[in-house]
C-alpha cells in the first residue's frame, strides 16, 4: 500500500507516473533508459518486440518489451513539484537532481520507490548520498539488498519528460522544470502608462492615440511647465533651468515658442514641445468624456474652461489633490466652485490633466504666418469657430473636432474662440485660454497673431514625449 504523506503546495503539479524496472532475471518494457551503466550491457525495449542494445564491458541485464513479464514501464523520469527530477539509472540506484534547490533527506518524502509487489521500499533502509556543484544539486539513492526496485512514483501530480528531451549527464544541469503555480508570474510587459510615469521632468500622463490626430499613444506633462522660480518668471534667464511638470509654483511664462521648443528637447530624446496634432488628440479626448461637461453628457451644458475669470488676475499653481480643482482669489485650491472654472480634465483612460483650457495659453510647435484660416480684417479679434473656414495648411478639424463642427459648438459650450490676425504676421499657434480670457478661453481656443519669439506673462508651454517603438 502506498504512503499517504502530504507535501507542500510548492510541490504540486507537473508530474507523471513513471515505471522503470531493472532486474537481472526479468524483462520489462521501457521508452528510454540512460546509456550509462556499470552493470554491463542491457537492452531497452520499445513495446513492439524491438530492442536496442547498449554495450558495456561487463555482463548485464535485459529490459524487454513487456510481452512476457508482469510489469510494463511507461516512462523513465519523473519531475516532482517543478524542481526535482528523479530517474532509475541502475537496478538498485535512483538519481534525483535539481538546478535550483539544495536537496536533503526530507525530499525523499516527495517520491515513493516500489518493489515488485507494488509495496514501497522503506525510506529508513535507503542509502542516500548528496553531490552538489555550482549548477546542480544531486541525490543518489541506493536500494538495499532484498528489494527489487521496479518503479518510481510521486505523491503529487506528475509530469514526464518529452521523448526527445535529454537527461543530463551526472553533474550537469537537468531539463528545465515547468513553473509551479506558486512561483511568481513573469512581470508584465512595460506598459505605456508605466513609460509615462517613469519619465524625468515631473509628472506625466498617457494620452491615448487618436485616429484623427495622433494614432500613437504619447505622454504629456500633467501640469503646465514650471521652473524653480515659484512665480514662473525669469526662468529663461537662469542657467541650467529645465521645464518640470509639478503642481507647485506658477507656470513658466515669458518664454517664446522657439525657446520653449529648445527647453523641451533638452529633456532628452523623444521629448518635444507639444504639437498641434497632439493638442487636438488630448483635447478632443477630454471633450468626449461626459464628466467634463456640466450636463454629464457630451454636448450637454458646457465644458469647463479653467481659471479664466481674471480672479485672481494672474496665473496660479496647481494642486497635487485633484479634488482642489477650483481656484480662489489667492490661488488657493477649493473642492467646489463654478463648474466653468474647474481646472482639471479627465481623459478616457482616467488620467487627469490640469489647465488645458485656461490659466495660461500654451505654445504649440505649429508655425505658419502666410496661410492662416479666415485671415481677413474681421479676424483681428476673437470670433466663434463656426465663422472660421479652414484651409489646406490648417484644416478646420485641426482647430476643433468634427463633432464640434457637426453640432455647432461655440463659446456657449465653452470650447474657446479663434483669433487669426493678418497673413504675413504672427504665425505661432498657442492653444487654450488664459486667466484673463473669460469666454474666449476653452480647450480649443487658438490664436495665430504672435511671432515665434513673442513673450508675455499669460503664455506658457507644455512638453510631450513620443513613446519609442
Amino acid at each position: 500500500m502506498r504512503f499517504s504523506t502530504k507535501v507542500s503546495m510548492r510541490y504540486l503539479n507537473f508530474l507523471f507516473l513513471i515505471f522503470i524496472t531493472a532486474c537481472s532475471n526479468q524483462t520489462f518494457t521501457s521508452k528510454q533508459l540512460p546509456s550509462q551503466s556499470e552493470n554491463g550491457d542491457f537492452t531497452v525495449g520499445n513495446g513492439n518486440n524491438a530492442t536496442k542494445d547498449v554495450e558495456e564491458s561487463n555482463g548485464g541485464f535485459t529490459l524487454g518489451n513487456g510481452k512476457d513479464n508482469e510489469k510494463e514501464i511507461e516512462a523513465q523520469t519523473v519531475i516532482v513539484g517543478g524542481f526535482l527530477s528523479c530517474q532509475i539509472i541502475e537496478a538498485d540506484t535512483v538519481r534525483c537532481w535539481s538546478e535550483t534547490t539544495k536537496l536533503s533527506v526530507e525530499d525523499l518524502d516527495l517520491i515513493v520507490l516500489l518493489d515488485n509487489d507494488g509495496e514501497p521500499i522503506p525510506k529508513e533502509s535507503l542509502d542516500v548520498e548528496f553531490k552538489d556543484s555550482e549548477s546542480l544539486f544531486e541525490m543518489i539513492i541506493t536500494i538495499p539488498e532484498g528489494f527489487n526496485l521496479t518503479t518510481i512514483d510521486a505523491y503529487v501530480e506528475e509530469a514526464k519528460l518529452d521523448d526527445d528531451e535529454e537527461i543530463p549527464p551526472m553533474g550537469q544541469p537537468g531539463p528545465a522544470a515547468p513553473p509551479s503555480e506558486d512561483e511568481p508570474e513573469t512581470p508584465e510587459e512595460l506598459t505605456n502608462e508605466m513609460i509615462c510615469a517613469s519619465l524625468s521632468g515631473g509628472n506625466w500622463v498617457l494620452v491615448p492615440g487618436s485616429p484623427d490626430y495622433h494614432p500613437q499613444d504619447f505622454c504629456i506633462m500633467k501640469y503646465e511647465a514650471k521652473c524653480s522660480n515659484p512665480e514662473g518668471k525669469a526662468c529663461s534667464e537662469q542657467a541650467g533651468e529645465s521645464p518640470i511638470s509639478i503642481a507647485e509654483n506658477t507656470p513658466w511664462v515669458e518664454i517664446g515658442q522657439d525657446d520653449a521648443k529648445v527647453k523641451c528637447s533638452e529633456l532628452g530624446s523623444g521629448f518635444e514641445l507639444i504639437n498641434n496634432k497632439q493638442w487636438m488628440a488630448v483635447t478632443s479626448n477630454a471633450a468626449s468624456v461626459e464628466s467634463n461637461w456640466s450636463g454629464n453628457s457630451v454636448g450637454q451644458g458646457e465644458l469647463s474652461r479653467g481659471h479664466s475669470d481674471n480672479s485672481p488676475s494672474f496665473a496660479c499653481g496647481a494642486s497635487s489633490d485633484e479634488s482642489n480643482a477650483y481656484v480662489q482669489g489667492d490661488c488657493g485650491g477649493l473642492d467646489s466652485g463654478s463648474f466653468n472654472q474647474k481646472r482639471t480634465m479627465t481623459l478616457t483612460n482616467g488620467a487627469v490633466v490640469w489647465d488645458l483650457p485656461g490659466n495660461v495659453r500654451e505654445h504649440t510647435s505649429y508655425f505658419n504666418s502666410s496661410a492662416k484660416p479666415s485671415a481677413t480684417w474681421i479676424f483681428h479679434r476673437w470670433v466663434q469657430f463656426r465663422s472660421v473656414r479652414g484651409n489646406d495648411a490648417l484644416p478646420k478639424t485641426d482647430l476643433i473636432p468634427q463633432i464640434a463642427i457637426d453640432q455647432r459648438w461655440d463659446s456657449g459650450q465653452s470650447i474657446g474662440q479663434y483669433w487669426a490676425g493678418a497673413n504675413g504676421s504672427g504665425g505661432g499657434l498657442p492653444r487654450g485660454g488664459s486667466w484673463l480670457d473669460h469666454q474666449n478661453s476653452g480647450l480649443f481656443s487658438a490664436t495665430l497673431d504672435r511671432s515665434a519669439s513673442y513673450t508675455t506673462d499669460y503664455v506658457g508651454f507644455r512638453c510631450s514625449y513620443v513613446i519609442q517603438d
